[in-house]
């Protein structure tokens, strides 16, 4: 089982950024942190590096699920993406695999919802 799902998209990174964020919010995912790794790194370093972004998301649902079932599970949160702009109209999207990000948790209800989680990042992604 891999770490991650992932996807090419042939867009602009700013279009497949708006679109993430659009699908996410769609469905009930909330936005908890944007990390802008270029910028950042630019900034710290001095070093240029394509665009790369982090996003790190959930949902009240989830993460109620989740601490209801054990609070130390939110060390494993929130859920990470990266947007990577291999070229100028070619982004790659990956996405935690949240049956790989639990599957060391001995938790029946956590490991069902991680399936859940797994379903609605693959559409996420194949409606990107």
């Amino acid at each position: 089982m891999s770490f991650y799902l992932s996807r090419e998209i042939h867009d602009s990174f700013d279009a497949v950024l708006l679109n993430l964020e659009t699908l996410l919010h769609e469905n009930n995912y909330l936005i908890a942190a944007n990390i802008d790794v270029q910028g950042a790194l630019k900034n710290k370093l001095d070093v240029d590096l394509a665009q790369i972004r982090i996003i790190g998301t959930n949902t009240p649902r989830v993460g109620y699920q989740l601490f209801s079932s054990d609070p130390k599970v939110g060390v494993l949160l929130p859920f990470s993406i990266v947007l990577h702009a291999l070229s100028k109209n070619n982004v790659e999207v990956t996405m935690i695999n949240p049956e790989w990000l639990f599957r060391s948790v001995d938790n029946v209800a956590i490991k069902d919802l991680a399936g859940e989680i797994k379903v609605v990042f693959k559409e996420i992604l194949e409606k990107l």
